[in-house]
């Protein structure tokens, strides 16, 4: 696997980010891609925000999973143990590759997004589809990539710790437990208050966000260190 040449060469975090993309490419990214951007546009019935939180969201949970199979039913989660590579740097590779899919996946979705809405908005006027305004495709960033982060730092220290097959299942209660919050919050109103505060702040609201995501993720990096340095293989 020219993933694992790719680590024995270069060694290192660099080196275990450049095996993650290989190997993520190698197990049907683009099939996960199209899949996940079909399933947002069609679930979300071409509405703007739903396809910018969830598209997100699944792609950083198809590519930490994809990711976490290949290394146990490759064996390379083993075999990585004897290349120049610490379980620090697997740690770091791993958060590198799954935070890049889901930025491209932000961008990406918030360009479907936009894209789908007009398209729906113009041929079906009566459906009730509207075209997002400044204001609310930033909340869909920012919601989008909100979650998409919550998502990594709960998911990877668990995956870390217990590896795709025990921690499948506590991926899975995340993913529903946030949905259902997303579907309690939109239907107290509260999606509404959100647009009306991001409009308000403007660019300003992406510095507190920033922060935030910043400190979410350094908590979860030293978790996933600390559980992944002491998991036997």
């Amino acid at each position: 696997m020219s993933g694992k040449r790719e680590v024995a060469r270069a060694g290192g975090a660099w080196g275990a980010f450049r095996a993650d993309v290989i190997a993520y490419r190698r197990c049907g990214a683009m099939k996960n891609l199209l899949l996940f951007l079909a399933v947002s546009v069609v679930a979300g019935l071409g509405d703007a925000m739903a396809i910018m939180l969830t598209f997100p969201v699944m792609m950083a949970m198809g590519a930490l999973l994809s990711l976490a199979y290949v290394d146990e039913t490759s064996g390379w989660a083993r075999l990585r143990l004897t290349m120049p590579v610490s379980r620090v740097d697997v740690i770091r590779g791993r958060y590198a590759s799954v935070l890049a899919v889901t930025a491209g996946s932000i961008l990406l979705g918030a360009i479907v997004a936009l894209a789908v809405s007009t398209v729906v908005a113009t041929v079906a006027p009566d459906a009730g589809t509207s075209v997002p305004d400044l204001a609310m495709l930033g909340l869909g960033v920012l919601t989008g990539a909100g979650f998409a982060v919550l998502v990594v730092a709960l998911d990877v220290p668990l995956v870390a710790r217990f590896g795709v097959t025990g921690g499948v299942r506590a991926v899975t209660a995340v993913f529903v437990a946030l949905a259902m919050i997303v579907i309690i919050v939109g239907r107290q109103g509260g999606l509404d208050g959100a647009i009306a505060l991001v409009s308000s702040w403007g660019a300003w609201a992406a510095g507190p966000f920033a922060a935030l995501v910043v400190a979410v993720l350094a908590a979860s990096y030293a978790l996933a260190t600390r559980l992944y340095a002491g998991r036997e293989f």
